[in-house]
């Protein structure tokens, strides 16, 4: 985001436990313009009681990208660079309101918070309206900064119409 000179991103992608429905949908601090649905390029991760996604590349290659010689690959692990389409939510807030969503959402995803390593970053990503397809918004999202701390992360892929893929805590959406 920049807190400089130049355009405010007053859109923010939330693809897991901040979306309409689920356990953090309240902990949003201020009320939005509209929430939309949207989508964007990832790689999205089950790590138990909330999702995860990565958009840029694994830092380095670790046992999770080489499975045994016995086994079969397994293209669900952090080696598997390709991305997914991944569906979510857009907000969209007034420009004041924006910072101090932010520093909220901070707190909630342990980003930023002095003393504490960054359990997610937010990045900009670019939003559509539907895979492939359709206007693009830029938009803040929550990245996941510390992949290499859960064992076997288990990587979602798209429904069965091969279109996108989803998370929600019933875990129904897969």
């Amino acid at each position: 985001m920049n807190r400089g000179a130049g355009t405010l991103i007053t859109d923010l992608f939330a693809y897991g436990t901040l979306k309409r429905g689920e356990c953090r949908e309240s902990m949003w601090p201020k009320k939005p313009i509209r929430v939309r649905e949207a989508f964007i390029r990832a790689r999205l991760y089950d790590i138990g009681p909330y999702p995860a996604i990565r958009i840029d590349e694994p830092d380095e290659p670790d046992e999770l990208d080489e499975p045994d010689k016995a086994d079969e690959p397994d293209d669900a692990t952090l080696g598997d660079d390709s991305l997914d389409w991944i569906a979510g939510e857009l907000w969209s807030f007034e420009p004041d309101d924006v910072l101090p969503t932010i520093a909220v959402l901070d707190e909630i995803e342990q980003t930023n918070q002095r003393g504490y390593d960054n359990l997610y970053d937010h990045i900009l990503v670019r939003a559509y309206e539907r895979p492939n397809a359709g206007p693009s918004f830029l938009a803040l999202v929550y990245q996941w900064s510390r992949p290499r701390s859960v064992d076997h992360p288990q990587r979602l892929r798209p429904r069965e119409d091969g279109t996108f893929v989803s998370w929600s805590a019933g875990h129904d959406e897969r």
